[in-house]
């Protein structure tokens, strides 16, 4: 995959339903409806040779929707720690708030 796919890709992950979270050093996390497991694993697959994911990859999830009183199924993928990522989370994040409307040019 190019650079420019990878970054695509990443780019689409964190205006949908993706995010980046940092302590020292910042790692993508991503979910998905477990209906959605196929896409999901190509996705993780593709950024898996870029950045290195925890072993245990896909996480499984339930949760009771409090409106509907109905439980869903979600799998999430974690990346560890990645320089780049940590770059992108400055591009991305002002104050631990993700800033959609914009890309942070400071």
């Amino acid at each position: 995959m190019s650079i420019y796919k990878r970054n695509s890709l990443i780019i689409g992950k964190l205006l949908g339903d993706g995010s980046l979270s940092k302590k020292r050093s910042a790692r993508l996390i991503f979910t998905h409806a477990f209906r959605d497991k196929a896409y999901a694993d190509h996705c993780y697959r593709l950024l898996s040779t870029y950045f290195p994911f925890g072993k245990r990859q896909p996480y499984e999830k339930q949760y009771l929707d409090s409106r509907t009183g109905r439980v869903y199924r979600r799998i999430q993928y974690q990346s560890k720690v990645s320089p780049f990522l940590t770059e992108m989370y400055g591009l991305w994040y002002v104050k631990k708030q993700k800033t959609d409307s914009e890309i942070n040019s400071s």
